[in-house]
């Protein structure tokens, strides 16, 4: 009787590792990152991508953005981002840091695959302020492509200009709400940033982020630490607790992971409040 419950422990055991590594391999194909070569994707990218430079410019929504000097007054950029967000990404070319008054590329890729790529010139902060097809950037060789076999999307872009702004703005917007044929009016951005990179170096040399935006890393560390995990442990100990001890060791070896988790979100969250006062203060 007890090498039966034991087999059953095993077997249990198995199917959750086998469904964090199912969880984990679907979350590596929705990311991107400096380390990792762009993709096949379905159409030539109309520029060399070889020497691309590559910053990491929005950790908490896997927001990358690699950029090269094509010639003496072209730009080349590739700005990605995950479907997973279920909302349109941006970039903002900023003459003085602020929204207003920037000129946006903005790319959306829902799930039914009807994406789009489109400029807004950012005069206002209402919605009606926010015109569609005017900016000050010249823009060449635009698409916005969904990678094969991944869940990234890549919007690429070629600018016409000796000297690309180094004042940068990111937004995610509202979740599920895109922008729609005919008009495609925006919808006001969730969460935004705002950097300042060197073109040269292909460094961030001073980061503004938007308090109101919590670290996703620190809330899906919380969400698993303090509900599934938890829920999890305490369905093993109360069911499972007269059968076989094996199942009181296995309750604990999950409370203490989400133990661990929770101790490991706020160890985060408490760094990016460092970051955050560091940038406030030093740069």
């Amino acid at each position: 009787m007890a090498f039966h419950t034991k087999m059953k422990l095993t077997y249990f055991c198995l199917l959750i590792f086998l469904i964090l590594l199912c969880s984990s391999s679907i979350l590596v194909t929705s990311l991107d990152s400096c380390a990792s070569n762009l993709v096949q994707l379905q159409q030539p990218i109309p520029f060399d991508t070889k020497s691309l430079l590559c910053i990491p410019v929005w950790g908490d929504h896997n927001f990358i953005l690699r950029y090269a000097k094509a010639s003496s007054n072209i730009w080349s950029f590739i700005f990605s981002f995950p479907t997973n967000i279920n909302a349109y990404g941006a970039i903002g070319f900023s003459k003085n840091g602020n929204m207003v008054g920037s000129t946006a590329i903005v790319g959306w890729m829902p799930s039914s695959g009807a994406g789009g790529m489109k400029m807004y010139s950012l005069d206002g902060k209402s919605t009606n302020e926010v015109i569609l097809d005017k900016g000050e950037l010249y823009i060449m060789n635009a698409s916005s492509i969904a990678a094969a076999g991944t869940s990234l999307v890549y919007m690429i872009f070629q600018l016409k200009t000796t000297q690309p702004s180094t004042k940068l703005l990111f937004a995610i917007g509202p979740n599920g709400v895109f922008p729609n044929y005919p008009d495609y009016a925006l919808s006001k951005h969730s969460g935004h940033i705002s950097l300042v990179i060197d073109y040269s170096k292909g460094k961030i040399i001073k980061r503004n982020c938007n308090p109101k935006v919590p670290r996703r890393r620190h809330g899906i560390l919380q969400s698993a630490g303090w509900t599934t995990l938890m829920i999890l442990g305490s369905i093993i100990y109360r069911y499972f607790k007269q059968r076989d001890p094996a199942w009181f060791y296995l309750h604990a070896s999950i409370q203490t992971i989400y133990f661990l988790a929770g101790i490991i979100s706020l160890r985060l969250y408490v760094i990016e409040l460092l970051v955050i006062v560091i940038d406030f203060f030093f740069f």
